[in-house]
């Protein structure tokens, strides 16, 4: 059975900055390599919505420690989202 992986990814100033790598990133099991394969070319899937500031610009939020798992009224719940202001706590769910 493969398994799933859940993950951020290194915050790079260059080329993936904090809006991008703090997204939700997915990989499974690639049997023919051992290793892990990276789902839609290692580009975040899930994003957490962003702030507008007082400035009228886009403030990205972003996900720590992402994890999925499964509770007992069958929902999917995943990670804590950052950067918010007051650091609140929010879980995404998903029905099964």
């Amino acid at each position: 059975m493969a398994k799933v992986y859940v993950y951020t990814r290194e915050v790079r100033d260059v080329d993936y900055p904090a809006g991008l790598a703090q997204s939700v990133h997915f990989a499974s099991d690639n049997p023919e390599s051992g290793g892990k394969q990276p789902w839609n070319r290692d580009y975040g899937i899930l994003f957490a919505s962003g702030i507008i500031t007082e400035k009228n610009t886009i403030c990205p939020m972003g996900v720590k420690n992402p994890k999925v798992f499964k509770t007992d009224d069958e929902c999917l719940k995943m990670g804590r989202w950052m950067n918010h202001p007051r650091e609140s706590q929010f879980y995404g769910r998903l029905r099964t």
